[in-house]
Parts: structure tokens; C-alpha cells; sequence
């Protein structure tokens, strides 16, 4: 069917390309990249965008929920996926299916995961989440221990990552986000006490990346600044120092071709409500 409306989003696959190698300018060349891509990579169309971010050599791909991972292995992607939320353990039997990873809390849903990993012979893959201030999702640095001791024994489960996520890395007030660094260092030191070998660390984000370069880490994962977007006003200056970078460009263009022009007297309301009131 031919598009006939005089509106729409144009979206360019080049300019997303741009910013992902500006950002790989930021960082050190054995440091990996997870893409943001939830949320239909923010309205930009996930599976374009995900295919150009391995095309350009991102590691792994980040959604928000079963569903997005689903739609990506269905476009034959076959990167590494990470569910950015934790799941229910009914969703255990999908997740593992389309070989996607997810973040890990409770020992409940290790032993899900672990269980339906041996029903269908496949090992399954989480992050391991440490709530280091966001208090949210996550397993508090005094339950780690337990949580632990439960993954340690589990078959056909692997953890292959332990993450965090940062509350505050757009504030000016940068004390939160080095408290949650400190938190973050504490954790790593149990599971390594545990004898768990954790192959990737992560947990900057898109401000973290620039604000904070010590979170770095084995693996970064950008989202807005991808799509030429910036998280916070605070950002952008801090941007700007970076020498070494060139501008971020928007991936969104909105556009609108015109159907009719008109003139109409001063004074005049236009559209629902007065929205408008012509001036001249």
C-alpha cells in the first residue's frame, strides 16, 4: 500500500552509525559496547537500528523486555540480547527458546531459569544485578552472599555479567554516583570471595560513559546519545570538552510536507480553543 500521509518520521541510519563510532572514540579500544534498543530503540525502529549497531561491532544488544529480544531473533539477529528488566519465572520457557539473557535478583528465578535451561539442553545466560542506590531492581550488596551461594550449585546457568545502574550520573551532584562506584567495588569483592569467575562488568550509561570513565568497566551501555539525544542539559557541556569528539547528530528528523497556505487577517483564531492567534 502506498504512504499517503504528509507527516512523518525520517530516519537516518547513517547519523546512528556517526554516533556510535563517535562514542568508540571515547573509549578504550578493548572496552565493549552493549546498544540500547528498547523501547523500539526509542521510537527509531529497533530491528534497523540493532542491525546497523552490529554492523558496526557493538557486543551485545540491550530491550526492555522478552518481547523486543523475541522480535530481534525473528529479524535474524544473532547477537548477544540482555532483557534490561528482570522477568517472572513463567517466562523462563521464552526467554530461554530465543536465547536471550536477563538480569538476575532473587534466587527464585535462577532456579527457574536453571530448570528450564535442562528441560530444553541449552545453558542460559544473566547479569547479575547489585542495587547500588537506584532502588529498584537488583539484589542489595548484603543478600549477594545469599544469592550466590543459590546460582553457585544451579546447572545449565551461566553469569556471565554483574551490573549495576546509576540513579543520578546526569546530576551536577556527582557524590551519589561515586557512592554507588564504592557499593559497586564491594559487591565484585564478595563474588570474587564467592570463587565466581564474572567474565563482563557494567554499568555506565549514557551520562556514566563521559561523567564518569573509571565505570567504564568491561562493557558500556549508551542509549539516548546513540540517537544524537542527550539525557540530561548537564551533558552537553561536559560533551563539549571532549576534543576528541565530533558532534553527536539527531537520528529523528520530523517532517511535514505542506497540504495548503493561507492568509488570514490579524487578530484571527486559529484551531481548536485559540491556539494560535495570528499576529500580523
Amino acid at each position: 500500500m502506498a504512504y499517503h500521509r504528509s507527516t512523518f518520521a525520517e530516519i537516518d541510519l547513517h547519523a546512528f552509525q556517526h554516533n556510535l563510532l563517535n562514542l568508540k572514540k571515547h573509549l578504550a579500544p578493548q572496552t565493549g559496547i552493549m546498544a540500547v534498543v528498547k523501547a523500539d530503540a526509542y521510537g527509531h525502529g529497533a530491528t534497523p537500528c540493532a542491525r546497523k549497531a552490529v554492523e558496526t561491532g557493538v557486543d551485545y544488544l540491550g530491550v526492555g523486555v522478552i518481547e523486543e529480544g523475541i522480535e530481534l531473533r525473528e529479524s535474524g539477529l544473532t547477537a548477544p540480547i540482555l532483557v534490561l528488566t528482570s522477568i517472572f519465572p513463567n517466562d523462563a520457557e521464552d526467554l530461554v527458546r530465543h536465547d536471550l539473557a536477563t538480569i538476575l535478583c532473587t534466587p527464585t528465578l535462577a532456579q527457574a531459569l536453571s530448570k528450564e535451561a535442562r528441560k530444553q539442553n541449552k545453558t542460559v545466560s544473566v547479569h547479575i544485578k547489585v542495587d547500588t542506590g537506584m532502588n529498584r531492581l537488583g539484589v542489595s550488596p548484603e543478600d549477594l552472599p545469599c544469592l550466590l551461594d543459590q546460582v553457585r550449585g544451579l546447572k545449565n546457568l551461566k553469569v556471565e555479567a554483574v551490573s549495576t545502574h546509576f540513579s543520578s550520573a546526569d546530576d551536577e551532584d556527582l557524590s551519589i554516583t561515586y557512592r554507588q562506584l564504592e557499593k559497586f567495588h564491594t559487591a565484585l569483592s564478595l563474588i570474587k570471595k564467592a570463587g565466581i569467575a564474572t567474565p563482563l562488568l557494567h554499568c555506565a550509561n549514557t551520562s556514566g560513559i563521559f561523567k564518569f570513565p573509571e565505570s567504564h568497566f568491561d562493557m558500556v551501555r549508551p542509549g539516548l546519545i546513540l540517537y544524537g539525544a542527550f539525557p540530561s542539559p548537564t551533558l552537553k557541556p561536559v560533551l563539549e570538552q571532549q576534543s576528541n569528539l565530533e558532534a553527536f547528530q539527531p537520528v529523528m528528523q520530523w517532517k511535514s510536507k505542506i497540504i495548503l497556505l493561507k492568509t488570514i487577517p490579524k487578530d484571527q483564531p486559529v484551531s481548536y480553543s485559540k491556539q494560535f492567534t495570528t499576529q500580523r
